[in-house]
């Protein structure tokens, strides 16, 4: 069986280059923002998470799974603001930046290398990088779409609205009040 699951694991390395490549591809370009796309997103997070869960029959203690979660989502709600969001013409774009990409292959190759290497003990402790990648995204989405929301309803009232942290600030503005960033 474990020969099963390694053999598993060196397949899924193809669609990890595959995901690094179509990322690179979109690096710094504008994109239109779909909550639909996000919240798939957000599902394929947890999925993976239970998948290897359940096939790799190994579950890291409670606390420390819980507590990675927390960081990552706290991690991933900052990071987000490396992704820059904008209105035009009533849609809202993003685009991603480096330091996305590069935290993203960081985590998926560091999860990938321990499954494939690793003692079971240590697989045990690299499915710990999983809760914290599921973390990240989670809260990385998450402030995406809330950011996303203000970004419209700004526009429906006539706000000026931080295309980074997607605080409200006055027309006269040239910068924004809470993160400093120039106002676009």
């Amino acid at each position: 069986m474990e020969i099963f699951f390694k053999i598993l694991g060196y397949l899924s390395v193809p669609l990890m280059l595959l995901s690094a490549f179509s990322l690179l591809k979109s690096l710094k370009k504008t994109q239109p923002v779909k909550l639909k796309s996000i919240v798939i997103q957000m599902g394929v997070s947890i999925a993976v998470l239970i998948f290897y869960i359940l096939v790799l029959n190994v579950n890291p203690p409670t606390s420390l799974s819980l507590s990675l979660l927390a960081a990552g989502a706290a991690f991933g709600a900052i990071w987000s603001r490396s992704t820059s969001l904008a209105v035009t013409r009533g849609v809202v774009y993003s685009k991603r930046s480096l330091w996305y990409m590069v935290a993203w292959i960081a985590s998926i190759a560091l999860t990938q290398t321990l499954s494939l290497t690793a003692t079971r003990e240590l697989v045990t402790y690299g499915i710990s990088t999983i809760y914290l990648t599921t973390g990240i995204g989670f809260g990385t989405n998450f402030s995406v779409i809330i950011r996303h929301q203000r970004l419209l309803a700004a526009r429906v009232t006539s706000q000026l609205v931080c295309s980074f942290c997607g605080s409200k600030a006055s027309k006269a503005s040239k910068f924004c009040n809470h993160c400093g960033r120039k106002l676009v």
